[in-house]
């Protein structure tokens, strides 16, 4: 057996991932987050007639997912 791969970690010595990810400079959206972006792409689909149009840039994901605007 090979051994586990490089970086792997298990049970205690692994850090939280919304942890690690906010560390690292990313912003973490979150599931209620993910409900307001898909509402969003439904109101903005229903004003042009369609069931839905999606939100094709990361600034306007991001502003639709924020629940606590910076």
């Amino acid at each position: 057996m090979a051994g586990r791969p490089v970086g792997w970690v298990t049970g205690a010595d692994r850090p939280d991932l919304l942890t690690a990810l906010a560390e690292q400079g990313h912003e973490v959206i979150s599931l209620d987050g993910w409900r307001a972006i898909d509402a969003a792409e439904i109101a903005r689909g229903a004003a042009l007639g369609r069931d839905r149009t999606k939100l094709d840039t990361w600034s306007g994901l991001l502003d639709a997912g924020r629940l606590d605007p910076a």
